[in-house]
């Protein structure tokens, strides 16, 4: 199985050639196979995740040839190829099946329905050294992502699910920390979009919709909310709950 997603996902930027070039024809038959392909993908990335889910490395789910592409397609100018990616890496990385759980954002009080674990279990299902190796990579990619100016509800439901599924499947503080740090900073760019004195040449051809943008607040605001409570950051938490009753009425 895991051959056959690396051979599809490899061959999938050969699709791409003279695409500047091609009428606009051509342009929506490229997309349409390159969404097929991907769907394919899909599927067998959900029955590969059926049949080795107890596996404790995922050296073997996330090769080089197979990430490395994955990551790059996480910031595709098309939001049909970028959500399709984005489930794909829900599938490879959602060890204990959360993503169920997890595919809106919300801001719940009580987080205990959701059933997800309070504390770091000893025999991690997700790989740390993988993350370390490549969480500079994939945070690099969902930010450009997260901050794509033609993104959907559905892209930001993913981007939020997939981040939780990452720094729960870790079950490691540093990622929880990384993480963190990566939304502060976008919301810092958030904020650096929305100041008109700003340097506009610190934030190159960036503009968001007031939708995308509050979009992006409340995904980040669903993520502390979740974090916070899960890991027990009581201040933490206290500050997001203060946040949301001054915002949500």
């Amino acid at each position: 199985m895991m051959e056959i997603m690396q051979f599809i996902i490899t061959s999938l930027p050969s699709l791409s050639q003279g695409y500047e070039e091609s009428t606009q024809d051509s342009k929506a038959a490229n997309l349409k196979l390159q969404l097929l392909l991907l769907k394919t993908v899909q599927k067998v990335a959900a029955t590969y995740q059926t049949v080795h889910r107890r596996e404790t490395s995922t050296q073997t789910t996330f090769p080089h040839q197979l990430f490395d592409p994955l990551l790059k397609m996480m910031s595709a100018p098309e939001p049909e190829i970028r959500l399709i990616v984005l489930e794909i890496l829900q599938s490879l990385v959602d060890r204990r099946q959360y993503a169920e759980k997890l595919r809106k954002i919300k801001l719940p009080k009580d987080i205990s329905q959701l059933e997800l674990p309070t504390e770091t279990k000893p025999n991690r299902l997700f790989d740390i050294a993988f993350m370390k190796k490549f969480g500079r990579q994939f945070l690099s990619q969902l930010y450009q992502s997260i901050l794509m100016d033609n993104n959907t509800k559905d892209i930001f439901h993913a981007i939020y699910c997939l981040m939780n599924l990452v720094t729960l499947e870790a079950g490691d503080k540093d990622v929880l920390v990384d993480v963190i740090h990566f939304c502060f900073e976008i919301q810092s760019t958030l904020t650096k979009m929305s100041d008109s004195n700003s340097n506009i040449q610190q934030i190159p051809q960036r503009k968001l919709s007031r939708i995308n943008h509050h979009s992006i607040h409340a995904l980040i605001a669903a993520y502390f909310n979740l974090m916070s409570k899960l890991n027990g950051i009581t201040t933490f938490s206290h500050h997001v709950d203060e946040v949301r009753n001054k915002y949500i009425k």
